[in-house]
């Protein structure tokens, strides 16, 4: 038999994602598990393990330093731990200028309602490195 029920995993993640987009980082600190391994491809300057409430914070840093993300609202959908989130978005190079549309595909894990992992699924991943690694102002 298992302990108190846990909320929605679907709830905790849009409640997750929903902060994201509205900026509110101090909310999703709360939500992720100490232990917290969020994973992004390693093709990308950005790319790699992010370990803990600081290594989500470095991860946010190390974005932001290549790109501006504009996120739509997400599709959501699972439960029983595992949670998938699709999102369209614009990311905008920084030192360029130049926009592009993504879609990605997040996959949530969840325990005890604590996002304890998160793998990230870019369409084009190597359109997002390649408008990364742009240094040149696009007229």
């Amino acid at each position: 038999m298992s302990d108190v029920p846990s909320q929605d995993d679907v709830t905790v993640v849009r409640a997750f994602t929903d902060a994201m987009r509205a900026g509110d980082i101090d909310t999703c600190l709360e939500m992720i598990a100490p232990d917290l391994v969020f994973s992004e491809a390693e093709s990308l300057p950005f790319g790699g393990g992010y370990h803990g409430r600081d290594g989500f914070l470095q991860l946010l840093r190390n974005v932001s330093r290549h790109l501006k993300v504009e996120l739509a609202t997400p599709e959501i959908t699972g439960g029983d731990g595992l949670v998938a989130v699709r999102v369209h978005g614009t990311m905008t190079a920084r030192a360029t200028g130049r926009s592009m549309p993504m879609d990605v595909v997040d996959l949530y894990r969840l325990s005890n309602d604590k996002i304890t992992r998160v793998d990230v699924f870019y369409k084009e991943p190597s359109a997002v490195a390649d408008l990364c690694r742009e240094h040149e102002v696009v007229r």
